[in-house]
């Protein structure tokens, strides 16, 4: 079961195209470590805002196998310090995968200042306890044009910290909204910065294909 363990998951993440694989023996080691400690199923645990819990975590507890288990402990209002502050409800909770969602509210109420700052303290404190794959993610420019610099400036610096460890991978939600070339709208018309139901779905799906590698 181990070694099924751990292929599999090696699979998962190494297997999109855009995704940095690492191949020192250190981080190979490493890597090998967390997977063959894991338990069946593979835990998820959604770190999010509003935009999360208003989805129940994108429906990830649907949209993927029963091989996986999903915690959503998103809390709408919630920027990256008000987790730093609230920190120690998390830190414990048994995951494998952590997906961090996190980043509007920020923008909204402090612009890019102490970003990556904020950003890596929340990411080191999910690690200490917890040695698990992290799932960073940019997110949408969202409607609201006062606040789309912030939120490119800040969903830059996300990218340059998911190339910075073996464990860390990237869900580009930004590019992702911004690539949509279809007719149908992403946003409601009265509410410019949570997406509406296809916006949603449009993110669960990118969290699914990542975690199961397709």
């Amino acid at each position: 079961m181990k070694g099924f363990r751990f292929h599999f998951l090696i699979a998962v993440f190494c297997s999109l195209s855009f995704v940095h694989c690492y191949d020192s023996k250190q981080n190979n080691d490493s890597l090998q470590s967390l997977l063959t400690v894991s338990t069946v199923p593979i835990r998820v645990t959604v770190v999010g805002d509003s935009i999360a819990q208003l989805s129940d975590g994108f429906g990830l507890k649907a949209k993927l196998p029963n091989n996986y288990s999903v915690t959503d402990v998103s809390i709408a209002g919630y920027n990256i310090s008000s987790w730093l502050e609230n920190s120690s409800h998390i830190e414990g909770i048994p995951t494998d995968i952590w997906i961090v969602e996190l980043g509007t509210n920020d923008a909204l109420s402090q612009g890019t200042y102490k970003f990556r700052e904020n950003y890596s303290e929340l990411l080191n404190r999910l690690e200490l306890k917890n040695p698990s794959f992290i799932v960073l993610s940019t997110v949408p420019l969202t409607e609201q044009v006062g606040i789309q610099t912030s939120v490119r400036e800040n969903n830059e610096t996300i990218r340059n910290l998911a190339g910075n460890k073996a464990t860390y991978r990237l869900a580009d939600l930004e590019k992702l909204f911004s690539n949509h070339s279809g007719q149908l709208l992403l946003y409601s018309v009265d509410d410019p910065i949570h997406p509406n139901q296809i916006g949603m779905e449009m993110i669960g799906e990118e969290y699914r294909k990542l975690l199961l590698g397709l």
